[in-house]
């Protein structure tokens, strides 16, 4: 219906909700598209504009909302890859659609409300006051603002951080991969290796952005092959580190032979 949208209290397990802007540009997008098939005119043509799109261009969104075109873009095409949106590039301007907007906006026969609404107050009479309750605790959790998804990889930079912890702690406490991976990379730390491509990229935002931007983007990350591969961009020898720790030692020598009594 026109002029309200569902908000109910799981949006705050919503990605959304950790972003003051994200959370209110959302909003914003549900409040206006368009409720009813329409046809908007823009530069002397006619745009078909059904129920859930919006036709505006990314310039009058970002005036609405104060940012810079690039941000406008930038968030349509995360909504995009979290399935919430589709756009499509128009002459002069930009088609949304908002995915499963009756989802978000029921509408319903005026006579089967009413009617559902007569038969749902008899039958809530003839339970005891518990089950009443109960009952309403159920209803409440029927409408809501977005289909609530789990957390994802590419959505969330904790939760990806998450899976790749998970894994490195496997691979580093699995013997017969450290052994196999030394029997391919002589004189080379595995551990060590490992933990320096995690630490120096693959656990950095910048690693998380190349993961977002394969093609195709996988649903989930094999982080046991990422990981292995990276091994040989990442070595760190043995013999260095022996080397660094003689060489320290002979440093102290020095030091000690140098000085008066």
């Amino acid at each position: 219906m026109d002029g309200w949208i569902k908000l109910h209290r799981q949006i705050k397990d919503h990605w959304l909700w950790r972003s003051d802007n994200r959370l209110k540009w959302w909003i914003d997008i549900l409040l206006s598209v368009s409720y009813t098939d329409s046809k908007v005119l823009i530069k002397g043509t006619l745009i078909e504009c059904k129920r859930g799109q919006s036709i505006r261009s990314l310039d009058s969104w970002a005036r609405d909302w104060n940012v810079s075109k690039g941000s406008v873009r930038d968030f349509f095409k995360l909504l995009q890859s979290d399935q919430m949106i589709t756009l499509e590039s128009l002459v002069f301007t930009t088609r949304i659609t908002v995915c499963k907007y009756d989802d978000y906006q029921m509408e319903l026969n005026g006579e089967k409300t009413e009617k559902k609404r007569k038969v749902n107050a008899k039958d809530t009479q003839a339970l005891p006051i518990k089950e009443r309750e109960e009952e309403q605790e159920c209803k409440e959790g029927i409408e809501y603002l977005m289909p609530i998804e789990d957390k994802n990889w590419k959505t969330d930079f904790e939760f990806y951080k998450s899976e790749l912890r998970k894994v490195y702690k496997e691979l580093i406490s699995d013997a017969l991969f450290i052994l196999e991976q030394e029997k391919f990379n002589p004189n080379v730390d595995i551990k060590l290796s490992i933990e320096k491509a995690c630490t120096n990229f693959w656990a950095t935002e910048a690693g998380w952005n190349k993961k977002k931007k394969s093609r195709p983007c996988p649903k989930n990350i094999d982080w046991k092959s990422t990981l292995t591969n990276a091994i040989s961009m990442n070595k760190v020898y043995k013999n260095t580190i022996k080397v660094k720790q003689l060489s320290s030692q002979q440093d102290l020598s020095v030091m000690n032979y140098n000085e008066k009594p």
